[in-house]
């Protein structure tokens, strides 16, 4: 049977939003007995190996940014951590 667009896009929306509703229930059974640092350490320690694999399987691996981008990469990776720990 082939999908239509949207119901492949259906899908990967349903499939993402419980992959975020079980990393948050584990986050918050984690935070009983672990600090949010730790949680968030732990989190990271799970999820590069899966990006990696991830990005091996598409052969994306390569990348080229400039002098001149590097300053918005600080700047979201700033933001990236900021909304971990506020969210958490």
């Amino acid at each position: 049977m082939q999908l239509s667009e949207n119901t492949r896009g259906a899908l990967f929306m349903s499939a993402n939003m419980l992959a975020f509703v079980v990393n948050d229930a584990f986050m918050k059974f984690l935070f009983i007995d672990i600090s949010i640092y730790q949680a968030i350490f732990l989190r990271g320690i799970i999820t590069i190996p899966m990006l990696f694999m991830i990005v091996l399987y598409r052969k994306q691996i390569s990348f080229a940014i400039s002098h001149r981008d590097w300053k918005f990469v600080w700047l979201r990776v700033a933001g990236e951590v900021g909304a971990a720990i506020f969210f958490l």
